[in-house]
């Protein structure tokens, strides 16, 4: 199919090694869509170079009326509600892909679904529904929000339910980090749920993965979002899988790196090409901490590959240049 699509994403200083990779990963695989940036919190010299790698439009929206539950600070911080805060680019479909991702082979498929459907991701590995994603797990992981009392998610999920109509618990639920959506079907469908439950953002126990699962959910609840399959968002590991239940016996391995990526260096054509959960993956996502720009982890080589196709990208993420969060903007601006 030929849609007009956006690819859109969001990084702090913290994630701009991984979106070098991210935007060098795009480029490999042939794909030349205008990037869409939520700026978080990137130097100028940061800046700098994400210019150079494409046609990179920037935002910087006002989050500060977020908070996070003690119990999340460890792992989170606010910016992860900065997506909920923008004006979606004006593409026909838009492809959401972390900044601690890779795009290994082309997005079509999902571009495909998204279009066909409104709503396209892949479901969590292991398998989890609504009710984890609003209430936590603490029965399995210890995993629940500190601050907010059951009193107080109880009070959310009614007046939730009460405006949009009972919430099915048991409802598979997918990974915010790679979606993609019908512009329409996103404004006309999810956006209304989101701007109501962004009030009750502390009591839902998933931040913005479970809002967004929400708002999928209410906008289709015979189908939340169409299924794209594992290979459209593979882990590079398999680990809190396999801590928390793999007493089972059963265990995921981490997808497996087929190319050499010595010969690939010297072949711009050559797709680096992993196998895992799902096939030929067509998007490796570095899900847990530490991320592989932090230390050395598993398939740390791949990100190092793509990102080291820019050089210069070291001393700008070592540089303490001056920061540009403090001004925000309500609209896109090109780079």
């Amino acid at each position: 199919m030929t849609a007009d699509v956006g690819i859109y994403t969001r990084c702090d200083s913290n994630y701009f090694p991984g979106l070098i990779a991210l935007l060098n990963s795009l480029r490999r695989v042939g794909h030349s869509y205008p990037v869409y940036l939520v700026d978080t919190g990137l130097t100028a010299a940061e800046l700098d170079i994400i210019a150079s790698l494409g046609d990179v439009h920037v935002t910087r929206p006002q989050f500060g009326q977020y908070t996070l539950d003690s119990s999340k600070a460890a792992r989170y911080n606010t910016t992860v509600f900065a997506g909920l805060e923008i004006t979606l680019p004006e593409h026909e479909v838009i492809v959401h892909l972390d900044a601690d991702a890779v795009v290994l082979d082309s997005l079509e498929p999902l571009i495909q679904a998204a279009f066909e459907h409104g709503f396209a991701a892949t479901g969590e590995i292991p398998p989890s529904n609504m009710k984890t994603h609003f209430w936590g797990m603490p029965e399995i992981t210890g995993r629940a929000l500190r601050d907010v009392t059951r009193e107080g998610q109880i009070a959310a999920h009614a007046a939730i339910t009460a405006r949009f109509g009972p919430l099915d618990e048991e409802t598979i639920t997918f990974n915010s980090g790679i979606w993609a959506t019908r512009r329409d079907y996103y404004l006309n469908r999810m956006r209304p749920v989101l701007e109501f439950i962004k009030d009750y953002h502390r009591e839902i126990w998933g931040l913005e993965q479970a809002m967004l699962n929400i708002a999928a959910f209410y906008a289709n609840p015979y189908e939340p979002f169409r299924e794209v399959g594992s290979r459209f968002n593979s882990r590079a590991e398999y680990s809190y899988f396999n801590e928390h239940f793999g007493t089972s016996g059963y265990r995921i391995a981490s997808p497996r790196l087929l190319t050499n990526l010595e010969t690939a260096r010297l072949d711009p054509g050559m797709k680096v090409r992993l196998n895992g959960v799902g096939g030929t993956l067509a998007v490796l996502h570095f899900v847990w901490k530490p991320k592989p720009w932090e230390e050395p982890s598993t398939l740390s080589e791949v990100w190092e590959f793509f990102a080291d196709t820019t050089p210069g990208w070291r001393d700008a993420a070592a540089a303490k240049g001056a920061r540009v969060r403090a001004a925000a903007t309500a609209g896109w601006e090109s780079l």
